[in-house]
């Protein structure tokens, strides 16, 4: 058998059980390499929730994929995807465009070379 999480949350569980502190708890089990935090949180899931096992977890649940399936699932949400989707070429321009006056550049070499320039 292998040792993992569900292991050492036994091991945790059964010296809470024997009034050990969980200090004392850590103290005892370094060997497994269980981290402070680790003693903490089994003990408060088990005062919590009277259990060691793993909290029941939220969302949707995973679906087992096969081939069958698979193919199935994409062509249809490709096809659901791409069908609301416009594409286009074309750039929206507005008629009345807002002035910006670093649009208009005027290159001379004095004040009044680019006074003329500009009544042009």
């Amino acid at each position: 058998m292998e040792w993992g999480i569900k292991e050492n949350r036994i091991a945790v569980n059964a010296l809470f059980k024997y009034n050990k502190t969980p200090l004392e708890i850590f103290n005892l089990l370094k060997l497994l390499k269980i981290m402070k935090k680790f003693v903490y949180r089994t003990i408060k899931r088990f005062k919590e929730f009277n259990t060691i096992d793993d909290k029941p977890r939220s969302g949707h649940p995973h679906e087992i994929r096969t081939n069958s399936n698979k193919s199935e699932e994409v062509t249809s949400s490709v096809c659901k995807k791409w069908s609301q989707i416009l594409f286009t070429d074309e750039k929206f321009f507005t008629i009345e465009e807002k002035f910006n006056r670093q649009n208009d550049r005027v290159y001379a070499h004095n004040s009044q070379e680019a006074a003329e320039k500009f009544k042009e």
